[in-house]
């Protein structure tokens, strides 16, 4: 099994950097270049980085 996993980036001013979409399309060429397929895929859309929070 392959994982994608992309996450949107945000600073103070809120200016996105690569989208979600882009990151997606980046790793998957990647995947076919390598014979490989993207099975399941972890997103962190507008999840800060700066804060620590426990997922369960």
């Amino acid at each position: 099994m392959n994982a994608g996993y992309v996450r949107l980036s945000r600073d103070d001013d809120k200016r996105n950097y690569v989208s979600i979409e882009n990151q997606k399309l980046i790793i998957n060429q990647f995947a076919a270049e390598s014979n490989m397929v993207i099975d399941r895929w972890y997103e962190d859309d507008g999840v800060s980085g700066y804060k620590f929070v426990e997922v369960r």
